[in-house]
């Protein structure tokens, strides 16, 4: 394994970034440049071509394919943390999406869930009931009413290792 040093720029500050990459890849690297996406991860390129995605040329994903990062770092480029999937594979390991909070709305003052695939209840505000949901092949579905927020993440986990598989981004390891 190799880390090559990657610079790059957001606004003013320049920051130094990590990419992992199995040592029979280092040939890919040879005459070209490197660059960072914040989406794409470490693109490569050389003066004549357009950049191309580091890990769709190492695990040779063919079109409509995506290369999945098992730890969801797009910088890390060995063969062991990359799979080619489907689109929907990617979605279905995706961690929970963050929420910038507009404290002038009234929905903002309802209690937000730090886990994946839990919500709180509507209507139970008295009651304080977390409710976790799923979807899963294109449905919506309903996994049950808890007590506390944690229960209801270890039973979204268990609905996303049936689901998805090996796919799953699951709350507690």
């Amino acid at each position: 394994m190799a880390e090559i040093i990657i610079k790059y720029k957001i606004r003013k500050i320049t920051c130094d970034l990590r990419l992992k990459i199995d040592d029979k890849n280092l040939f890919l690297l040879n005459n070209m440049k490197i660059s960072f996406h914040p989406r794409f991860g470490a693109m490569i390129y050389s003066t004549k071509e357009k950049p191309k995605c580091l890990s769709r040329i190492i695990m040779k994903a063919p079109v409509g394919f995506i290369v999945d990062h098992k730890d969801h770092n797009n910088l890390n480029c060995l063969e062991e943390n990359m799979r080619v999937c489907f689109q929907n594979n990617n979605i279905q390991n995706s961690r929970k999406k963050s929420r910038i909070i507009n404290l002038a709305k009234k929905s903002n003052l309802i209690p937000r869930s730090n886990y994946k695939g839990v919500a709180y209840q509507a209507g139970s505000f008295r009651r304080k009931r977390w409710k976790a949901i799923i979807k899963a092949n294109g449905k919506s579905l309903f996994l049950g009413s808890f007590e506390t927020e944690k229960e209801a993440a270890e039973a979204y986990d268990r609905a996303a290792k049936r689901y998805f598989g090996e796919f799953a981004c699951i709350n507690f390891n």
